[in-house]
């Protein structure tokens, strides 16, 4: 089993930087900083060295950020050139990127800055699949950036629920890889949901989360009759 989430590319919010400040040459870093973004964390750029008072805007990879509905929406600087944003991360096509966040002077196109963001997928992997239920699975997952150290899994059905540690998040990505039991050998037949995020106790909204929907069936063996097995369907959410 496999999933990853998907965000949409947006900038989430503008904050003009109240108190002026001496111009100089074009600023745009990451504050607070982080090694590595994962899907739904928010990307918070602050520009500073732009035209006092004018517009920006704002690409990631050559890419605009700031239109709406096919129309420009310029982002305004304060008295003293300066701006914020927040933007989300976006759906990856591979684990890991590194992409160039830009901001270009609407009054002077050659005032411009530039930072480099790493960025990863929100994504988890149960292997094997369609087993026993009682089988332990290797897990793996990355970019469980938003928050927390460690890596919990949820099973819940109906009014059960048990929460699991999956392990620890290393790295700058997040990364956690594990082997774990899901589920008990006398494990009712029926479908559950499966969720990793990084919270001890459960709750279905969570700022990242991995979601499987995972149904036990009861299949014959050769060697034995009345063995659980599963399949699985797997869904990804952010935000």
């Amino acid at each position: 089993m496999t999933t990853r989430a998907t965000a949409a590319t947006a900038l989430l919010a503008v904050a003009v930087l109240a108190a002026p400040g001496a111009a100089g040459a074009a600023t745009l870093k990451l504050r607070p900083a982080q090694a590595c973004y994962g899907t739904a964390d928010r990307v918070s750029l602050v520009g500073a060295g732009f035209t006092p008072s004018r517009s920006v805007n704002v690409f990631r990879d050559g890419r605009i950020l700031n239109r709406r509905n096919g129309t420009i929406q310029p982002i305004v600087t304060d008295r003293g050139g300066r701006f914020a944003v927040l933007a989300t991360v976006p759906d990856l096509t591979r684990a890991t990127q590194t992409s160039t966040y830009s901001a270009v002077d609407r009054a002077n196109r050659a005032t411009r800055a530039s930072v480099r963001v790493r960025l990863s997928d929100l994504r988890a992997t149960i292997k094997p699949d369609d087993v026993a239920a009682d089988r332990p699975r290797r897990i793996r997952a990355r970019g469980f950036t938003a928050r927390g150290r460690t890596l919990f899994g949820h099973v819940v059905r109906k009014r059960t629920r048990r929460t699991f540690r999956v392990g620890r998040l290393e790295g700058a990505c997040k990364t956690a890889s594990a082997v774990r039991r899901l589920f008990g050998r006398n494990a009712a037949r029926g479908t559950y949901r499966v969720q990793f995020d990084t919270f001890r106790k459960y709750k279905p909204t969570r700022p990242q989360r991995v979601r499987f929907s995972v149904t036990i069936r009861r299949v014959t063996r050769s060697a034995a009759a009345g063995v659980a097995a599963v399949t699985s369907e797997a869904r990804a959410v952010a935000g």
